[in-house]
């Protein structure tokens, strides 16, 4: 599973998703989090629609989980569902910017950062 998840801040979502997935059917009782280590590998991989259904799998999504989700929605064209937990988000952390979300997530390459920006703020995250 640490595979995967290096694989992904280093860029290599479509690796990173693989190697978690195998983590995933060597431990059928993997635990639940590791559905939000997969649907980052999809989303940085650009595979959305597979990010929001691996973060579906969740029991309950944090703000982090829920800004993901919301970037996949818009990446995707649900601009309601993403304005739906952009409104979670920003009621639960009014100081909630992209740039500051994006600043502390450990990517490796600026460009996988800004991509990770722009999602966000398509889904209208303040910047």
């Amino acid at each position: 599973m640490q595979q995967g998840e290096l694989l992904t801040w280093l860029g290599r979502g479509d690796e990173g998703a693989e190697w978690i997935r195998r983590a995933m059917r060597l431990n059928p009782f993997h635990p639940e989090r590791f559905w939000s280590h997969l649907g980052r590998a999809l989303f940085i991989a650009g595979r959305f629609a597979e990010a929001i259904d691996a973060f579906k799998h969740l029991a309950q999504n944090d703000l982090t989980q829920k800004a993901y989700l919301a970037a996949c929605y818009a990446e995707t064209g649900d601009s309601s569902a993403a304005a739906r937990l952009v409104a979670e988000v920003v009621a639960a952390q009014p100081s909630f910017s992209a740039a500051a979300h994006v600043d502390t997530l450990p990517y490796k390459h600026d460009d996988d950062r800004a991509r990770h920006r722009a999602s966000l703020l398509k889904a209208w995250f303040k910047p």
